[in-house]
């Protein structure tokens, strides 16, 4: 995460005890206090020849996502953005592939980058491949403070974020695809958190057991509107 150059500090740093909602959060108030969701953030800033600022941010679904997808689902709220595999996901309902979210202009990149990845870990022992695979990839704008034409984001940085998620807490900010993005006038970035959610279930004779769930979000905040309404 960057380190602020102003010296001012984030509400949930300074304030650890302030609690948006009702739910307490998740130990680490971030994406990764869902069990087996990994994370991986890596930025590209550069100022010549031309200003660049952007990068990819990786989520794993669980670590071996290629053998052991997850039950997916998505919800578009208007058609300006681009994700790949949206159709395999309302097909199906099933998710076997990291989620890449990067700059508009990378998601070929990122997209070749998860099938590097699983091509060089799971080709057959003839160099082969005989499986199918529908990469996740989406995208928001940060042209506004990058260069965005320079095509700066390449397959090696899905590759590496694939190698290295983690559950560590999701860097927020300045980072991953989030890094040069702004959100209505403001500058945007990467954010996460969670909420516990406390409830029962009940089993097949009827009888009931406290349980809870995990319920968090990771958002790459832009908006194309260069200023406030």
């Amino acid at each position: 995460m960057s380190t602020p150059t102003s010296g001012r500090g984030r509400i949930r740093d300074i304030l650890p005890n302030l609690i948006i909602g009702r739910h307490p959060t998740g130990p680490l108030n971030s994406l990764t206090d869902v069990p087996g969701v990994l994370v991986h953030t890596e930025s590209l800033r550069r100022t010549t020849p031309t200003i660049v600022n952007t990068g990819v941010t990786t989520i794993l679904p669980r670590k071996d996502w290629f053998e052991y997808g997850c039950h997916a689902a998505m919800f578009k709220f208007n058609g300006a953005g681009e994700m790949t595999g949206c159709h395999w996901l309302e097909e199906t309902g099933f998710l076997n592939s990291p989620i890449a979210i990067t700059n508009s202009f990378a998601v070929g990149p990122c997209y070749s980058g998860i099938y590097e990845y699983a091509v060089a870990h799971h080709k057959e022992s003839d160099g082969l491949v005989d499986w199918f695979l529908s990469p996740v990839v989406a995208e928001t704008y940060d042209g506004f403070m990058s260069d965005i034409g320079a095509m700066a984001v390449q397959s090696d940085m899905t590759v590496r974020g694939i190698e290295k998620a983690s559950a560590d807490r999701v860097p927020e900010g300045n980072t991953g695809g989030g890094t040069g993005m702004m959100c209505q006038g403001y500058k945007g970035g990467t954010g996460s958190a969670s909420r516990v959610i406390n409830g029962k279930r009940k089993d097949n004779k009827g009888e009931e057991t406290d349980v809870s769930y995990t319920v968090a979000a990771l958002v790459q905040a832009v908006s194309l509107s260069k200023f406030p309404p």
